[in-house]
């Protein structure tokens, strides 16, 4: 009896063992699958983007998404594919509010003081704001994409003052050619002053009414 029972135990443990490789091999299985499948799917994808199709473009834009980490660039980015290696797009940034409108000091006694920020110096601001997030969005597309130029019109609300209404207006519209901006030094380049170095239309210039370029 006692030799059946050490056999009967034996066997119970053989079986726990098996059922324990049985699942340790599907759930391998399972995740070997999904990554085939991924590996599919990348692997199509990276070869319609080698061939210039425009679905391809859309798509790697739209699932891999380089953008979902930097949403404080703007509140919306259309694309359009126009050929292969020239690519537009729309950026909507945010407006004059991404950019605080008060300075704080210390004062020698070490307290808090804050003031309106001079408009100068807020405009300033603002502009190096919008040419910067016009360039994060084209390298982010250099990155992804083989296109050569890419044409990108950035937007905000800003206030009309013929109508007196906050209405979107393109306040920077600019060509980026892959080479050119392949020479730029992003660790010491002012973003404003990097527009000089394309096509561009945007007045700098800020309107002494509005403030805004």
């Amino acid at each position: 009896m006692e030799f059946s029972g050490q056999h009967e135990n034996a066997d119970a443990a053989i079986e726990q063992a098996r059922l324990r490789d049985e699942q340790l091999f599907q759930d391998a299985l399972r995740i070997y699958e999904q990554q085939k499948s991924e590996w599919k799917k990348i692997t199509s994808l990276a070869r319609g983007i080698l061939d210039g199709e425009h679905k391809a473009y859309i798509e790697a834009l739209v699932e891999l998404n380089p953008f979902e980490e930097i949403g404080h660039l703007g509140s919306s980015l259309h694309f359009t594919i126009h050929r292969p290696k020239v690519v537009e797009c729309r950026l909507k940034v945010n407006g004059r509010q991404a950019i605080p409108a008060e300075v704080k000091s210390l004062t020698s006694s070490g307290k808090v003081s804050m003031k309106a920020m001079p408009k100068a110096r807020f405009h300033e601001i603002y502009q190096d704001y919008v040419c910067a997030c016009v360039l994060r969005v084209a390298r982010e597309v250099f990155a992804l994409l083989p296109v050569s130029v890419i044409l990108i019109t950035a937007s905000a609300d800003e206030l009309n003052p013929r109508t007196g209404h906050i209405a979107e207006q393109p306040v920077l519209s600019v060509t980026l050619p892959r080479a050119e901006l392949s020479r730029l030094n992003f660790d010491q380049v002012d973003p404003s002053d990097a527009m000089e170095n394309f096509v561009h239309r945007g007045d700098f210039k800020a309107s002494r009414k509005s403030g805004a370029f």
